[in-house]
């Protein structure tokens, strides 16, 4: 199997990288097969880490190394991943994240060392390294796999813990004695960098407006048709329309300016979340539907909109006309927008109903 080309970073992988991984630590997964399987869907990962060459060596990848005569076995690394313009290789391996302290005390009281298990897959990974360095046949093989036109230096990146049971300096430490380049990430550093490069340019703090979230299955309709609507008739009013194969909603301000947000949207079951802030120094509205935010302005004007929650329709208008049809599995709303770990929250209880088959009850 050859490497794929490399796809451009963006949103829509960052958001459910983002999500699924906060999901299995949520859950405490302890499984490494499922975190393999986490790394091989989520392939953007290795872009935010920096390699733009990567695939999987895991047995049943496809991709196979050569059989090392000297050491008796064929390697198998979890991940081979590169930088094309240096050709540095990189000997990717992954463990578990909920595994405790992997450092010890020595018996002499001295300093740190690592634990017997963090030892032998540090160890493991080093001779899957002086494997592939030392056998042509093997580098061959990287290099085509990997689509790379050399190899001109080796380190190893080990993905295990998490980061509070990690002393960086003390596992720095550590790790600068090793004889090959070696890096180790916590799984919930790993996340923290996929938040970081998401939420670069994004409003991520918590700030004054509102937040409508809704899961619901609506088809394409013929006019304009109301999911919702709220507020008063000629000002601060937030409607959520369908209309053809769109999703829209619009925030009539406080002196009655029309603002309004948009996006394509067929008929399965969706995650719908709309935000706007109404802080003078935000200007700041957005439509995210499932993994992808559809629309975001930036406006130059303030939105004063100050929606009354107790005259809230569903189904309909304000009016009580152009009703339309939909299944609503559950809503709510905020007075004010979501910080960015709030989003991820809200996103992931949506997820854990869908999987779970509650959209079909």
């Amino acid at each position: 199997m050859i490497a794929p080309v490399t796809p451009p970073i963006d949103d829509r992988n960052l958001w459910r990288a983002l999500a699924d991984l906060h999901r299995l630590l949520q859950e405490q997964c302890n499984v490494e097969a499922t975190y393999q399987k986490f790394f091989e869907h989520h392939s953007v990962v290795f872009r935010v880490m920096g390699f733009d060459r990567y695939a999987s060596f895991e047995r049943t990848s496809g991709n196979t190394l050569p059989h090392d005569m000297e050491r008796g076995y064929a390697p198998a690394p979890d991940f081979l991943c590169a930088n094309s313009d240096t050709g540095e290789l990189t000997v990717f391996e992954l463990k578990t994240p909920f595994v405790g302290e992997i450092t010890t005390a020595r018996p002499d009281g001295n300093r740190l060392k690592f634990k017997a298990s963090a030892e032998s897959y540090l160890s493991q990974t080093t001779e899957y390294v002086n494997s592939i360095r030392g056998n042509f046949e093997a580098r061959e093989v990287v290099k085509r796999i990997l689509d790379i036109p050399k190899i001109s230096s080796y380190q190893i990146a080990l993905v295990y813990g998490l980061s509070e049971e990690l002393d960086d300096a003390c596992i720095g430490e550590l790790l600068d004695n090793r004889k090959i380049p070696t890096k180790l990430y916590s799984f919930d550093d790993i996340a923290e960098r996929l938040a970081e490069v998401y939420s670069h340019g994004k409003m991520n703090d918590s700030i004054p407006g509102w937040t409508y979230v809704y899961h619901l299955a609506v088809q394409p309709s013929e006019g304009r048709k109301y999911i919702a609507d709220c507020g008063g008739l000629l000002q601060d009013r937030v409607s959520f329309v369908r209309e053809g194969s769109l999703l829209a909603f619009e925030c009539l301000d406080s002196s009655g300016k029309l603002h309004r947000v948009q996006a394509q949207c067929d008929g399965g079951v969706h995650y719908v979340r709309f935000e706007f802030s109404t802080a003078a120094d935000s200007l700041y509205m957005s439509l995210h539907i499932d993994d992808e935010q559809h629309d975001l302005r930036v406006s130059k004007i303030p939105i004063c909109c100050s929606p009354n929650p107790a005259i809230f329709h569903v189904g309909t208008s304000l009016e009580g006309d152009r009703n339309a049809a939909f299944n609503l599995y559950e809503t709510y709303n905020v007075g004010r927008t979501l910080a960015h770990h709030e989003r991820l929250g809200s996103y992931v209880h949506y997820l854990d109903k869908f999987e779970r088959g509650k959209f079909l009850e």
